[in-house]
């Protein structure tokens, strides 16, 4: 399974993020295939037949990489 960055800084190829479609249906899973200073080329995780498609790392949405920790507070 493709690994998450923490943040738009840490992004790198083999990532999974989720990318916005074309004509605003909404934004759904990629892996990071390639990567150009701030520009990334994303392969869509459940469509393989559909275009890659860049776009620079702020246009990308991160998913949370790890669960919540339990709050310690009494």
């Amino acid at each position: 399974m493709p690994s998450l960055p923490r943040s738009w800084d840490e992004i790198e190829i083999g990532h999974l993020v989720l990318a916005p479609e074309a004509g605003g249906e909404g934004y759904w899973e990629t892996i990071v295939v390639a990567k150009d200073n701030d520009m990334l080329t994303l392969k869509w995780r459940d469509y393989p037949g559909y275009p890659n498609v860049v776009c620079h790392r702020t246009a990308v949405a991160l998913l949370k990489p790890t669960v919540a920790e339990p709050s310690t507070a009494a």
